[in-house]
């Protein structure tokens, strides 16, 4: 540990960037608080499929993707689902997604994923050995699987650009897959193994430990929604705490997930940050043995082995934070997982939903607020923020110490959409 300073640095949020941000400050030798308006892992930690998906460098603006939309939202069991009522709030942020399809944006936006998902392991194992939690890291690869050889083809270009960012795969023909994966149906032409894809067995068990270790470091836990953060002459001074005194602080942190874009409004920030809902189904006893996370490239879903059972996920929801969750989502991909395993025995288990906080082009936020100086920001990490939680961490504590960060950090600005 670091000598102890006189500097109170606050967190909002203790998600998996939260909680990992936390221990890099408190490494630091910081006096840090997590403030949560829920239970840790509480959010988008808690449910999702755990894929350390290191190579998911292909953004979800892309060419094609826009023209898919309209068959996705017609077929009933498709990947995304647009709730109408929320539509004219959601044209100004699909009107930049659809600008971020550009080729030379898909190119800056997947180089700017990959210099994070490249670091992205290495940045969490000695936070996993000091917490006594080696054993929630699988090794075990993610397979893609197809049903036939022309879906396969239609993927390569997506395939290769992750092989171009120095992340490989590979091909496995229909008789290694029966080999590798016993319960799957035998109908499937052939899959891909995605290199160096390896899990985390329970999501919301990693991001509690962590946890659990900041407090045993001597870290604070605050339970209390923030409404606000006080500011004078462009520096932080307090926040303000649902139901509590105003706490004061010398540094602020916002890792608040999708709740994150009201927060950066309250200091001149208006960050395009959007709310995609994800669901999922754990099953406890599904009676199918699976041994490797699999990716059901024609479903858009991942099933993962989990330590609860078998978790079924994906889909995105769009709208707003406010909306109840709609259960048939996760019910819809559970029974499309019978498809993969002819013999299993229930897809019935616990639901989920979570709000996966998403920028236009697929790139979190990490920077420093534009009117407060002692605000970092570190937020909108879609899909892979159980991935790259750890080096987000550390770029938020290179950040507060004002030392050189280990990555630049242009293609994360909150004024990249100004």
């Amino acid at each position: 540990m670091a000598p102890e300073t006189q500097q109170r640095v606050a967190v909002i949020g203790a998600g998996i960037v939260g909680v990992c941000s936390a221990l890099e400050l408190q490494k630091r030798g910081y006096r840090v608080t997590l403030v949560e308006a829920r239970d840790p892992a509480a959010g988008a930690s808690a449910g999702n499929c755990g894929l350390m998906a290191v190579g998911a460098v292909v953004p979800f603006a892309k060419p094609g993707t826009f023209k898919k939309v309209p068959g996705w939202l017609l077929d009933a069991k498709g990947p995304l689902s647009i709730r109408p009522s929320y539509l004219p709030t959601l044209l100004p942020w699909m009107t930049r997604f659809l600008m971020a399809a550009r080729p030379s944006r898909v190119r800056a936006s997947s180089l700017g994923l990959a210099a994070l998902t490249e670091r992205a392991l290495g940045a969490y194992e000695p936070w996993l050995e000091a917490a006594g939690i080696r054993d929630i890291l699988k090794p075990r690869e993610t397979l893609v699987v197809y049903e036939t050889a022309a879906e396969f083809h239609r993927d390569r270009a997506d395939l290769e650009m992750r092989r171009e960012r120095g992340f490989g795969h590979d091909f496995v023909p229909h008789d290694e897959l029966r080999a590798l994966e016993p319960d799957l149906a035998d109908d499937f032409a052939c899959a891909v193994r995605l290199k160096g894809w390896v899990y985390f067995a329970d999501p919301a068990r990693l991001v509690r430990s962590l946890h659990g270790l900041f407090l045993e470091q001597g870290g604070r836990f605050v339970a209390g929604r923030v409404t606000g953060i006080d500011h004078d002459n462009g520096v932080a001074t307090s926040l303000r705490v649902e139901g509590q005194e105003d706490m004061a602080a010398d540094h602020v942190v916002i890792a608040a997930g999708a709740w994150s874009r009201t927060l950066a409004a309250g200091l001149g920030d208006a960050v395009p940050l959007e709310a995609l809902a994800g669901y999922s189904t754990t099953v406890g006893d599904a009676g199918v043995r699976l041994r490797h996370p699999i990716t059901y490239s024609a479903g858009g879903f991942v099933v993962t082995p989990m330590e609860g059972g078998l978790r079924i996920g994906g889909t995105i929801e769009m709208g707003g934070l406010d909306h109840a969750p709609d259960f048939r989502r996760a019910r819809t991909i559970a029974q499309q997982a019978r498809r993969l395993f002819p013999g299993i025995a229930s897809v019935e288990g616990k639901e989920w939903m979570g709000y996966r906080p998403f920028m236009p082009d697929t790139l979190p936020v990490i920077d420093r607020a534009s009117r407060c100086r002692n605000v970092v920001y570190a937020f909108g990490h879609g899909q892979v923020g159980i991935t790259t939680g750890a080096i987000t961490g550390q770029l938020v504590a290179q950040l507060v110490a004002g030392e050189p960060t280990s990555i630049d950090l242009q293609p994360y600005s909150a004024q990249r959409f100004a």
